[in-house]
């Protein structure tokens, strides 16, 4: 046990979160989310179709609610990604749409209008990849991201 932390087990049923090769982010500091909520994107299997998915799914701790979040203009059904949360943003990198098919795209979903957007990448991009770590890091004293 690490020091001041407190792990409880959640008894969550749903079938929305049988799924595999998908990201999760914590919205514990995005406005217009509850402070202790995940939110997991894409990943293989799920409760409408079995197969790489495209969808998110909002995972309330404090009351163990599951449920589907509607964003405008999804990416490509996808698992193997990368999502990392910079801002009120979560960016989502690469992962594969198929086994011969890994993708080199970044998509960003913006969660004050949930509106993915996919920015034109110049210079240095992410080549196709999928199954791999992205980290952002930052300089803790630059104000703007």
């Amino acid at each position: 046990q690490i020091e001041g932390t407190n792990f409880k087990c959640l008894s969550v049923t749903s079938d929305k979160l049988y799924r595999w090769g998908h990201t999760t982010c914590s919205l514990h500091s995005v406005p217009g989310f509850p402070s202790r909520s995940l939110l997991s994107f894409g990943g293989y299997g799920g409760s409408l179709r079995q197969g790489r998915q495209n969808d998110l799914v909002l995972l309330t701790l404090d009351d163990s609610v599951v449920q589907s979040i509607d964003a405008e203009n999804p990416p490509t059904p996808r698992m193997g990604h990368t999502a990392s949360l910079v801002g009120s943003k979560m960016v989502v990198t690469g992962g594969r749409e198929d086994p011969s098919k890994p993708l080199g795209d970044v998509c960003v979903l913006m969660l004050d209008k949930m509106q993915w957007q996919y920015p034109q990448m110049e210079g240095v991009f992410f080549p196709p990849r999928y199954f791999y770590l992205l980290s952002i890091v930052y300089n803790m004293n630059q104000k703007n991201l």
